[in-house]
C-alpha cells in the first residue's frame, strides 16, 4: 500500500512512483491520508471478476482452474463470491474511495 499525505513532497514513496501532482489531487480528493492497493491487488481482484463470469457463462471449475493456475479450493472460493461488478474499494475503514472498473 502507498500512503498519501495531506501535504506531499517530491521525496515521499508515492510522490517518486506517480507525481507530486497526482498525489495533491488525491490528496484534495479525500480530504486526509488514505491508501492506494498495489498494482498486483488490483489485477487478482479484475482477474476474479474475469473467472466469475467465465463461470457463470458455463465454464468448469477444472477448466477454469487449468487456464488460471490456481487450486480447485481457490477457484471454488472465487465463483461462489458475489462481489462480481463491485466498485475495487481503496483505502482504511474510516475514508474510502471507490474505483470503478
Amino acid at each position: 500500500m502507498f500512503f498519501i499525505p495531506d501535504k506531499p513532497t517530491p521525496n515521499h514513496e508515492f510522490c517518486k512512483r506517480f507525481s507530486v501532482d497526482m498525489a495533491r489531487a488525491l490528496s484534495h480528493h479525500a480530504g486526509s491520508t488514505y491508501q492506494i492497493p498495489k498494482l498486483d491487488k488490483i489485477l487478482i481482484q479484475l482477474r476474479n471478476i474475469k473467472i466469475r463470469q467465465e463461470f457463470k457463462q458455463g465454464a468448469s471449475v477444472q477448466n477454469l482452474v487449468r487456464r488460471y493456475k490456481l487450486t480447485r479450493q481457490m477457484t471454488n472460493l472465487i465463483v461462489t463470491s458475489e462481489s462480481d461488478g463491485a466498485p475495487i474499494v481503496v483505502g482504511d475503514a474510516h475514508k474510502q474511495m471507490e474505483l470503478k472498473l
